[in-house]
Formats: C-alpha cells, structure tokens, sequence
C-alpha cells in the first residue's frame, strides 16, 4: 500500500512534475524531516539534561539563575530555551516548580518527598533530610474527612551563617 502522499496525483499535475518525479522529492522531504526531528530531539535532550545537571549543583534556583549558570558553559543558549524545557521536563515529572513566598518560581531536581528550611535573612533554601510525617495526612483525613494526596511543610528561620551575623545562633543544651 501506498502512504498517503503517493495516493493522489494532483499536486505533481499542479506543480507540471512527472510523477516518478514527484515520488523522490516527496521521499526527499519527508527524509529530511525526520532527520531534522530528531537532530531536534538530540538538542532538545541534551538540553534537558544540561537543566537538570545544573539543577543538582544549584539549591532551587529560578529559571533566571539556571539561565546565567547555563550561559557559562552554553553563551548561546536563550532565556526561552531555558523556560521552555524547565516546562517540558516540570510536565514529564521530572522536576517540581515550586514557589516560597515569592513571585518567582523555583525548581527542584529532587523528586522524594521532602521538606524545606527558608532563611528569612539571605534567602538560602536547603532541603531536609527528615521523613515526611505521613500521619499528618491520615489525620487530616479522619478529622476534616478531605481526601490528602499530599502535603508540603517549609521551615523558616535563619539559616547558620545569618544566625551566627545576628548572634541568635546561641543554642541552650537541653539537660538530659
């Protein structure tokens, strides 16, 4: 069976073409399509993984600071092509935007549950590597009866270094 393009002769009548003729150079063009797809699926890859390769040395940055990070190693590389494959890989669940508090979006590499610490002084967002509090959602459940798929929880504070600047990092030992 013959694919589509083939089933009608009326372009190659339109454009005066023999149809042998015509045959090749639709085979022509539909070869350099699919080489062009998927030479634009390589750079498209490539860039993903450049983000997400970025992402695990930055601590929740914005799309902004991914861009200026990138650029140094891929001047040519745009504030566009940045968002749009943040946006292609946040839709394939391979990271998380999430937001504090802030107009800006960040992003998250790290797909385990977990929980943040926000210092109100330098801004500085670090993960927490404590286990989620799974009962949180059950009681939330029995109490409010709401169905929970999940929950988030953020810690603010000052992190160690504004801390110690504003000499509240003074801790007292519990005596125990």
């Amino acid at each position: 069976q013959q694919p589509f393009y083939f089933k009608n002769n009326r372009a190659a009548v339109f454009l005066k073409i023999p149809l042998d003729k015509f045959k090749i150079i639709v085979i022509i063009i539909v070869t350099i399509t699919i080489i062009e797809r998927k030479e634009n699926l390589k750079r498209t890859s490539a860039q993903k993984q450049m983000i997400k390769n970025t992402l695990k040395e930055l601590d929740h940055p914005t799309a902004a600071e991914l861009y200026e990070e990138i650029r140094k190693a891929y001047p040519q590389i745009s504030l566009g092509t940045v968002y749009r494959n943040l946006n292609i890989l946040v839709a394939e669940g391979l990271i998380k935007n999430i937001s504090f508090n802030e107009p800006l979006e960040r992003y998250d590499g790290n797909l385990t549950h977990h929980y943040h610490f926000i210092c109100e002084s330098c801004g500085a967002i670090q993960d927490l590597e404590i286990p989620p509090i799974k009962k949180l959602e059950s009681q939330v459940r029995k109490t409010i009866g709401l169905e929970v798929n999940h929950h988030r929880i953020d810690f603010y504070g000052l992190c160690p270094a504004c801390s110690a600047k504003s000499g509240k990092g003074k801790t007292v030992k519990s005596k125990e």
